[in-house]
């Protein structure tokens, strides 16, 4: 008798339900020699799911010296869209509007596909917090 191997399912670690944020992507807008924080042109959006940074993103954000942070995961768009830390992004919930009532536009610091789980993009938000 030939003994098979046991394997087991692993429920994937996000679901679909934690999905479910908004989140718009645009080029930079530079007008002088220093970066730019103005959005330009639409390139992508989708929904994904919004969570605070872990400790380890949170150690990548003060390596860029940023005050605010947030971190994301969005389905992989297989080749629609290069998310890059030349674009910016906007999160459409309530919870990430400024002062003036308007979502508030975060840098993309760092981005890492799930090579495990090919699935997904984890990217990393931040912004100086003005």
């Amino acid at each position: 008798m030939a003994i098979r191997p046991q394997f087991e399912y692993e429920p994937p670690k996000i679901k679909t339900r934690d999905i479910n944020t908004p989140v718009y992507f645009y080029t930079q807008n530079s007008t002088g020699p220093e970066p730019g924080t103005d959005k330009g042109d639409q390139l992508f959006w989708c929904l994904a799911e919004v969570y605070d940074p872990s400790s380890k993103d949170l150690s990548i954000l003060d390596s860029h010296s940023v005050n605010e942070g947030v971190t994301i995961n969005i389905p992989d768009p297989l080749g629609e869209y290069l998310p890059s830390n030349k674009h910016l992004a906007e999160i459409d919930d309530y919870r990430y509007k400024g002062q003036d009532g308007k979502p508030k536009t975060w840098d993309i610091v760092e981005v890492s596909p799930d090579f495990h789980d090919s699935r997904f993009i984890k990217i990393i938000l931040g912004r100086d917090g003005s």
